[in-house]
């Protein structure tokens, strides 16, 4: 019996270093029918004259140029004019496991899932090979899924669309939102919520590039507070499709650990000095919501250390921020 066609959406933007890297993994896949849809975002490099390369190469490629306008206007872009059956994301410095997609499209044919998802790892380069120790899997209903993506009694990380493979229409009905960063968290979101049934797996299919000369430095601004929009559409979303008074709450709950993660991320900064007098009007804010929200997130399935630090910010911001800072960036140093 023929294969489904699988389509594997790829935005494109300044990535000519890592570009054939992330195609030649997606069209070595076990898995031959697929769909490959480039979208060059306006990139002001070589990578769209690349992507013609490729389609030129290798028909099973399409190409689309259009104005910069963002990853999520690329992704909306690609989706209607797919063709596949199903739908996943590959970003272009990544690449994937040469089973991913047989594996992905496996597990959810065999647990007839809307959706399927698995691990990622975050090697330095293509030859560190991904881990082939012993996995598992579990077939979890909507509301097992979203205790996930809430992170409630667990820290592994749902929240993003890649080694993911999806049912074409979740694409189609949940678009995601433009013009901000952690546009993934509300898509993510919405998607599950129309779902009933989805499968975690444990093995890793997809190698989520760290650029090295990048990791050793924690930079704060202006597009880390899209966190915080991102939380509020989690939340209207919740509440516009009617979801049970139980998710509005955990989204609601979600929505005030972004106050504190931020105000982490700001004591984190390479540029703690500066930052906390730039956003000084936006700290106390901050503050301020995550004071109201106290004994929510006291009385919220976060770990112990975090509750912790929740405190000392609620005692003495400046100082809990002062030693945050000192270990993080110490530690940051013991890496270069």
């Amino acid at each position: 019996m023929e294969q489904p066609l699988i389509s594997v959406i790829i935005p494109v933007y300044k990535v000519e270093e890592y570009l054939d890297r992330c195609l030649e993994s997606v069209l070595n896949q076990t898995y031959r029918n697929l769909e490959v849809v480039l979208v060059d975002d306006g990139s002001p490099d070589l990578s769209g004259k690349m992507a013609d390369e490729w389609a030129k190469k290798d028909n099973r490629v399409t190409v689309y140029h259009k104005d910069n306008g963002g990853q999520s206007s690329a992704r909306n872009y690609a989706a209607p004019k797919t063709n596949g059956e199903y739908i996943m994301f590959v970003d272009s410095d990544d690449w994937i496991e040469s089973d991913c997609v047989e594996y992905l499209y496996n597990l959810l044919k065999k647990n007839e899932a809307d959706f399927v998802t698995a691990e990622y790892c975050r090697p330095l380069n293509v030859n560190d090979v991904a881990s082939d120790t012993a996995f598992e899997e579990k077939v979890l209903t909507r509301d097992e899924f979203l205790d996930m993506f809430f992170k409630i009694n667990t820290q592994v990380n749902m929240q993003y669309p890649w080694a993911k493979l999806f049912k074409r229409d979740l694409i189609l009905n949940n678009p995601f939102p433009e013009g901000m960063t952690d546009e993934d968290v509300p898509t993510i979101f919405s998607i599950a919520v129309d779902t009933e049934k989805v499968v975690y797996s444990t093995k890793v299919v997809y190698d989520y590039y760290v650029n090295e000369a990048g990791t050793t430095e924690s930079k704060f601004g202006d597009r880390n507070f899209d966190l915080l929009k991102a939380w509020d559409l989690v939340v209207k979303i919740a509440e516009n499709k009617e979801c049970s008074s139980e998710i509005v709450a955990k989204a609601k709950m979600n929505r005030a650990r972004a106050d504190f993660g931020l105000l982490v991320n700001l004591a984190q900064s390479a540029n703690y000095k500066l930052d906390k007098v730039k956003y000084s009007k936006e700290k106390k804010e901050l503050l301020k919501s995550l004071r109201s929200n106290f004994r929510l997130l006291m009385n919220s399935p976060i770990p112990k250390s975090r509750k912790i630090t929740i405190i000392g910010f609620v005692v003495s911001y400046s100082f809990t921020a002062w030693a945050i800072n000192k270990v993080y960036n110490y530690n940051q140093c013991l890496l270069k």
